[in-house]
């Protein structure tokens, strides 16, 4: 895996010069392939997962496919923020902040496969920076 992140960042930082892109990236890539390979798999079987990486413009678009079981991270509810962490059930905090760092999340189940489809759009990603400063 780290070497799928640092190929992509290297990629990456050669189409935007923005490092909170490249972070949200890195994040939602490591983020999403730990889930697949965590939970989609209940054998001992070889499997292989795919990520294409896009970037188009001022988008950057991630699609990870695997032939897991059926699972679709955009109807995992949000965790509740305002319970301590303790008291909080385990996962989907991953999920949650990756939602966070996109504009969009899309899935959908093809022929035995879950496709996921992050957007992570460059313009969004900078006026939110610029929010915070």
């Amino acid at each position: 895996m780290s070497a799928l992140i640092r190929d992509v960042s290297v990629f990456l930082e050669q189409q935007y010069n923005h490092q909170q892109v490249v972070y949200s990236l890195e994040f939602s890539l490591e983020e999403m392939i730990t889930n697949i390979i965590k939970y989609a798999y209940d054998d001992e079987e070889e499997h292989e997962i795919s990520v294409t990486v896009s970037a188009i413009h001022d988008r950057i678009v991630i699609c990870f496919e695997d032939d897991g079981r059926p699972f679709n991270p955009c109807s995992v509810e949000d965790p509740d923020m305002q319970q301590s962490i303790s008291d909080r059930s385990i996962g989907g905090l991953g999920i949650f902040l990756v939602r966070k760092q996109v504009a969009e999340m899309d899935y959908r189940r093809y022929q035995g496969h879950n496709i996921l489809t992050i957007t992570i759009d460059n313009l969004s990603v900078s006026r939110e920076k610029e929010k915070h400063l």
